[in-house]
């Protein structure tokens, strides 16, 4: 599985990614300019400090993937 991973989000989350066996790539646009481009995990919540941010993706992760896998090309998280 695939995630888009921006680059104002820490290292240390494309690394948990890594982790959990998934990739990191480019931004969003390209999921913009093409229907069937890659998925895009949108995380929208505001300044958060490391330990917080990583909490929040090892708790919503297997949403996220469920969601993924049922079709989802563009998953929100707040």
């Amino acid at each position: 599985m695939r995630f888009l991973v921006d680059d104002q989000l820490p290292p240390a989350l494309a690394r948990f990614l890594s982790a959990e066996g998934h990739k990191n790539s480019d931004f969003i646009a390209m999921r913009a300019a093409d229907p069937d481009g890659p998925v895009v995990v949108w995380l929208r919540m505001g300044n958060t400090r490391k330990p917080a941010l990583l909490g929040r993706m090892k708790a919503t992760l297997p949403t996220i993937i469920r969601l993924i896998e049922g079709g989802e090309r563009l998953v929100e998280v707040r």
